[in-house]
Order: structure tokens, then sequence, then C-alpha cells
């Protein structure tokens, strides 16, 4: 199973996740980009967070991947 849709799979039920993409980096890291919808920034990034330990949890390979870091980037027209 691809990884984006581990991802996907993997984020809590209470989480809108719209999807989930992997970008191949110019060296060994991808970056992973995991898009849904939040009432807040900081409850975006934990989601984010949980959807990708569990994903982990679910395919253990992925766990030669370190999570660096997990940021919102705002989508036009966001609220907060």
């Amino acid at each position: 199973m691809g990884v984006a849709a581990v991802i996907t799979r993997a984020a809590p039920p209470e989480t809108a996740i719209l999807h989930a993409t992997v970008h191949p980096a110019d060296g060994p890291v991808p970056a992973v980009g995991i898009f849904l919808e939040s009432a807040a920034p900081e409850l975006a990034e934990s989601a984010a967070r949980v959807a990708w330990w569990t994903a982990v949890g679910m395919q253990p390979h992925l766990a030669e991947w370190n999570l660096l870091s997990a940021s919102v980037s705002l989508a036009p027209g966001t609220a907060w």
C-alpha cells in the first residue's frame, strides 16, 4: 500500500484528512504532505503527527523516515 494511502487511513476518526502526498527529495528524505481540515493550527499539527505515527505502527518500514517537523500552511480563505 502506498505511503499516502496508509497515512490517510491512519488518521484519527475525528480528523478530516483531505489527502496526503509524498514528494521525493533531492536526498534520502522525502517530504510528506498531509492536507486536513482543523479548528486550529495546533490541532492540525497534532493530528498530522498522530496520523504519521499511527501509519508507522501500521507499516513499520516507515520508521526508516524520521519525522523532522510538522507545520501548518494556511489555505486561502482560512479563518484562523
